[in-house]
């Protein structure tokens, strides 16, 4: 009966913990204009709206207590980020995107004591270095 229990237990919150708390790759917007200009149609495009920028917080992001985080150069063209989670505090992620104002954001579940972001230096995205890869760590 305990292992019973025990094994729901943790099949009930495995998605809370198996999900790692990445950025959407894209978005989708719905944008309107707030006022029409004479001799101007509203038109929209179908281009993608790409990641662009991820932003630690301790706290919530409303906050504004943004965290830089260690980086180096591993290569000439790659550029590598690590911000370090300490147990007890609050962070949250937040998610830029290319082409509007629309940002993403969640808490960081309080397993992760890491995040190690790898950028192209060669590849921009609205001006910042294109987001190749992201690696949630458990350890620091």
């Amino acid at each position: 009966m305990r292992v019973a229990l025990l094994v729901t237990f943790l099949f009930m919150t495995l998605p809370i913990w198996a999900a790692e708390p990445n950025c959407p790759a894209t978005i989708a917007v719905e944008e309107s204009l707030k006022q029409s200009h004479e001799g101007w149609t509203e038109g929209r495009s179908d281009l993608p709206l790409r990641l662009s920028g991820i932003t630690i917080f301790e706290g919530d992001p409303k906050e504004l207590a943004s965290l830089v985080g260690e980086q180096r150069k591993t290569s000439k063209n790659m550029m590598v980020s690590t911000w370090r989670f300490t147990p007890g505090a609050q962070y949250w992620i937040s998610c830029t995107y290319s082409g509007t104002r629309m940002v993403l954001s969640r808490p960081i579940p309080s397993n992760y004591r890491a995040l190690v972001v790898t950028y192209d230096m060669n590849v921009t995205i609205d001006g910042s270095p294109e987001i190749q890869k992201t690696e949630w760590r458990t350890t620091p």
